[in-house]
């Protein structure tokens, strides 16, 4: 007859090792909770170069190359107070993200442009952009946001 019965020496291992594991599993789940309660932020909007306080400046969010310029992810209309505008989007995850800003001065709604579709209004991007006939690229005006507390100045054209 075989005896199976395990030493004390094996019976501590095995001991050790399952205590160990569930010390991993718990140090791991916990640090991807903390990680969630962490991947947002508020995300602080300076718009600078207006010339009045007329209308409103509409910033708009996008959230990817494939949606930039075709779908808005997020959007805030803010009042125009000292030329500037001052604004907030809140519980923004961590990303990268391309804004767009316009400064609807006559307040209808829409950026007025002239018959060959230049702009009469104000406008900017993020990263301070360039647009030459028409918005600049979805990684020239994107950028990472990853900070509790991040702040985008954009000056207006």
């Amino acid at each position: 007859m075989v005896n199976f019965k395990k030493s004390k020496a094996v019976q501590q291992s095995a001991t050790f090792l399952s205590m160990f594991v569930t010390v991993v599993l718990i140090f791991c789940m916990s640090d991807s909770s903390v990680a969630d309660v962490t991947s947002v932020g508020a995300l602080n909007i300076r718009i600078v170069g207006l010339k009045n306080n007329n209308g409103v400046v509409y910033v708009t969010l996008f959230n990817s190359k494939e949606s930039y310029f075709k779908q808005k992810y997020k959007e805030i209309a803010i009042q125009p107070d000292n030329n500037r505008a001052i604004g907030k989007f809140e519980n923004l995850s961590y990303g990268e993200y391309a804004i767009s800003v316009i400064h609807d001065e006559n307040g209808n709604g829409k950026l007025d442009t002239n018959l060959f579709r230049i702009p009469k209004e104000p406008y900017g991007f993020s990263n301070n952009a360039s647009a030459t006939f028409g918005p600049p690229k979805f990684e020239e005006a994107a950028f990472a946001f990853n900070l509790n507390q991040q702040s985008v100045e954009i000056r207006l054209r």
